[in-house]
C-alpha cells in the first residue's frame, strides 16, 4: 500500500477528489509542517521530510491519562467538540471518527419511535437503510425533483427515475442537448407525504446532494416543525458552506432550521478522511439519547490521529475560515469565468440552476457530451493530464473542490480542457 500512496502522491498534480485538504502541502501552508528548529539543509531535517507516516506514528495512542475518551469526553476531546459547536452555531455538537455513516444511522435511532417510520430522500446515502435496519424502523421515500440545469425546471413527470440512485446515474438524453441529474426535495411534496402518514416521526434528506444541488431547507424545516416532526439534513458535502458568509454559496443547514445536521469535515475541509461533526440544534433531539446511540456504532479505540486531525481543522477554521474561504471564493469565480471560453463543453452554475433549486458551485460539474467524450472517458484523459476528480457517470465528470486547493490547480485543469476539446 505505501508503495501505491507514494507513487500517487507523485503523479498527481491536482486533487478534485476527496479529501478536502488535497494532501501535505496545504497543512504546511497554515503552519503544522516540519517544526522550525533544524536547518533546511540538515540531517535532522532531511529525515523528517522523508518519514512520511512515520513522523506522525508517535501520536497514534490510546486513552492513556491525560488523553479524555471519545465515549465519555470531558477533557480535551470534549474541547474540540466544544469548538465545533461554537464554529457552527450548534446546541451541541458529536465528533465521529466512524465518518458521516454513523453519525446518520445514530440520528435514525435517536429520532424514530419504535413502530413508527422514517422520511427519507429516495437518493439518500447508503446509511439512511443500514440505519433504519439497526432501528428496525420502516422507511418511507420520497423522490427529489430531477431536473435539467439547461433545461426548464422540473422533469420529474417524463424522465427515467434511474437518475435517482445514489450517487446518481444520469438518465437517458431525451431530446438534443438534454441533460437530468437528481435535483433537491420540495417542501410540498414533503408536506404531502408527512399529511398522509401521521406515523412518520423525522424527516432525512441529502443536502448537498452529489451533484452540489441544495434543497431549500428554510422551507421544508418550517413544514416539518409545523407537523411537529424532526428534520435531519445529511450535509457530508457541506462542511463547508458555514464558511461562506458572503451568500456566494448557499445558506447552510446549520442556518435554516434544521434539527440535527451532520457534516463530513473531511469532504471539503481539512480533517482526514473517515471524520464527521454531528450539530443538535434546538430541543427536538435529546443530545444524551443521541449520544447513547452514537456510542453504539463508533469503535472503541478511536483514532488519535483522526481525533487530532479534526482539532487542527477546527483551529484552522477559527484562525484562517474567512481567508481561506475568500481565496477559494476568488478561484472558483476565476474557474467558472475562464471555463466559458472553452467550447464543446457545459459547466453547471448558480445561475443554470436557480428557481429549480440551489447549487453549490464548489462542485465542478461538466457535461462533456458536446465533446462527443462520456464521463468515463474524459475522467480517464484528465487523470492521464495528472488531475483526478472524485467521480464520472453519463457524460458528466464532477471535480470536488475544497479547501487546500490552490490556483495553480485551476490553472492546470483550464489548460487540460482546453487541449482535450482542441482534440475531439
Amino acid at each position: 500500500m505505501r508503495e501505491f500512496l507514494i507513487k500517487h502522491a507523485n503523479n498527481e498534480k491536482a486533487s478534485f477528489h476527496m479529501p478536502g485538504h488535497k494532501g501535505a502541502e496545504f497543512f504546511v501552508r497554515m503552519g503544522y509542517g516540519v517544526p522550525s528548529g533544524p536547518d533546511a539543509d540538515s540531517a535532522e531535517y532531511l529525515s523528517l521530510q522523508n518519514a512520511g507516516i512515520y513522523s506522525i506514528a508517535g501520536h497514534d495512542i490510546t486513552e492513556i491519562p491525560g488523553a479524555d475518551d471519545l465515549r465519555h469526553p470531558d477533557g480535551i476531546i470534549k474541547a474540540i467538540t466544544d469548538r465545533y459547536a461554537a464554529l457552527y452555531g450548534s446546541r451541541k455538537a458529536f465528533i465521529s471518527v466512524n465518518g458521516s455513516s454513523a453519525l446518520i444511522m445514530a440520528s435514525i435511532m435517536a429520532c424514530i419511535r419504535p413502530g413508527h417510520k422514517l422520511l427519507a430522500a429516495a437518493d439518500s446515502h447508503i446509511s439512511v437503510k443500514n440505519g433504519a435496519e439497526l432501528a428496525g424502523i420502516e422507511t418511507v421515500y420520497v423522490e427529489p425533483q430531477v431536473i435539467d440545469p439547461w433545461g426548464s425546471g422540473d422533469r420529474s413527470q417524463n424522465t427515467d427515475k434511474s437518475v435517482l440512485a445514489a450517487p446518481g446515474s444520469l438518465a437517458g438524453r431525451g431530446e438534443e442537448g438534454s441533460l437530468s441529474i437528481p435535483g433537491g426535495l420540495s417542501a410540498e411534496s414533503i408536506a404531502e407525504m408527512l399529511d398522509c402518514d401521521p406515523e412518520i416521526d423525522a424527516v432525512i434528506l441529502p443536502s448537498p446532494n452529489y451533484f452540489g444541488i441544495v434543497s431549500d431547507i428554510r422551507s421544508i424545516a418550517e413544514e416539518v416543525h409545523k407537523r411537529g416532526k424532526i428534520l435531519i439534513v445529511d450535509q457530508a458535502h457541506g462542511a463547508h458552506l458555514k464558511m461562506f458568509a458572503d451568500g456566494s454559496l448557499p445558506a447552510p443547514a446549520e442556518e435554516c432550521g434544521a434539527d440535527l445536521v451532520i457534516v463530513s469535515t473531511h469532504k471539503t475541509m481539512a480533517s482526514f478522511t473517515q471524520t464527521a461533526v454531528a450539530n443538535i440544534f434546538g430541543g427536538c433531539v435529546d443530545p444524551a439519547d443521541y449520544e447513547k446511540k452514537l456510542l453504539m456504532l463508533e469503535s472503541t479505540s478511536p483514532s488519535y490521529l483522526l481525533m487530532e486531525s479534526l482539532a487542527l481543522n477546527a483551529e484552522i477554521m477559527e484562525k484562517h475560515g474567512a481567508e481561506l474561504a475568500e481565496s477559494w471564493r476568488s478561484d472558483l469565480d476565476w474557474f467558472y469565468e475562464n471555463v466559458k471560453n472553452i467550447p464543446k463543453i457545459r459547466v453547471i452554475t448558480r445561475a443554470s440552476i436557480i428557481g429549480k433549486s440551489d447549487f453549490d458551485d464548489s462542485k465542478i460539474v461538466i457535461d462533456f457530451s458536446g465533446a462527443g467524450l462520456t464521463g468515463e472517458n474524459a475522467e480517464e484523459i484528465l487523470i492521464e493530464n495528472g488531475i483526478y476528480p472524485e467521480f464520472s457517470t453519463g457524460s458528466i465528470v464532477m471535480l470536488l473542490t475544497g479547501i487546500g486547493n490552490r490556483r495553480r490547480d485551476y490553472e492546470i485543469l483550464i489548460d487540460a480542457l482546453t487541449e482535450m476539446v482542441s482534440r475531439s
